[in-house]
């Protein structure tokens, strides 16, 4: 289920083939091709939401098909699963009379979020694009009435090492009931020493303007998690960082409890529709 950024990677990357493979009559081009859905051991699926039969469908059956895919959400109620999905590859188009596909497809990340009433059938269930996540997401929080989060202690949330240096720093969150202390890490030069200071910012609710969890990227093992300030800070005005999907799903608790209108937005619908 590829968005419109990846189309454009791939027509940057179609441009540089293009490049390389003219001399031999050759140009390469993404074309569609059949979608294809792995779970993250590598396992095939056929994923539709369709299949989810509400009043019908168990959530033993949801969990025993999708177990490979499955996040630890600690939300009952709720079911999570992550896939990688492709529907584009490269092809090459030579003086033949037809286009052969070179092997390259093009992933993305495809999200399976089912919920369950209390006798444990399907209640609802959405399948959605990775940039498409967060109201869906925080739509099922709400209609599962997610137990609180206790505050005993901050929850630590360590952030992923970006897979570039394009995609920013590595970010660790502190959350609380009154907002959250933020650490932007120093990323390090190719002389082992830091380019740039670590900084912190400790910030409340108030503070920011937008919280969106899930945003870009095609690894099934890392949620990007995007936060906007209302007003700059020691650690900019805005982040873009990734995180495992368990951390992702606490991010995505605490904004709905703290924030529900903001987490669900002011209208919500269907994917697709």
């Amino acid at each position: 289920m590829p968005g419109s950024g990846r189309l454009r990677v791939a027509g940057a990357l179609a441009v540089v083939l293009l490049g390389a493979m003219s001399t031999a009559g050759c140009v390469v081009v993404p074309m569609k091709v059949r979608t294809r859905v792995e779970a993250p051991a590598g396992t095939a699926h056929k994923l539709s939401k369709e299949e989810f039969i509400p009043g019908k469908t168990t959530r033993e059956a949801v969990e025993t098909k999708y177990s490979a895919a499955a996040v630890g959400t600690d939300v009952p109620g709720l079911f999570w699963g992550r896939f990688r999905a492709s529907s584009w590859a490269f092809a090459a188009f030579t003086a033949l009379p037809a286009p052969y596909a070179t092997g390259g497809r093009m992933w993305g990340i495809s999200n399976l979020i089912v919920t369950f009433d209390e006798d444990g059938s399907v209640r609802d269930s959405f399948v959605v694009a990775e940039r498409d996540l967060h109201r869906p997401l925080a739509r099922a929080l709400a209609e599962v009435c997610a137990p609180p989060l206790e505050w005993g202690s901050p929850l630590s949330i360590h952030g992923l090492e970006p897979d570039s240096e394009e995609s920013g720093r590595s970010v660790d969150l502190e959350l609380t009931s009154a907002g959250a202390v933020v650490t932007k890490h120093s990323r390090l030069g190719r002389d082992g020493r830091p380019r740039s200071p670590t900084a912190v910012a400790t910030v409340g609710l108030t503070d920011i303007e937008s919280l969106t969890v899930g945003h870009g990227g095609n690894n099934p093992s890392a949620v990007e998690v995007v936060l906007e300030f209302r007003a700059r800070t020691s650690v900019g005005d805005h982040l873009k960082f990734p995180v495992e999907p368990r951390d992702a799903m606490t991010i995505a608790r605490w904004w709905a409890q703290m924030r529900p209108g903001l987490a669900t937005g002011a209208t919500m619908t269907k994917p697709g529709k």
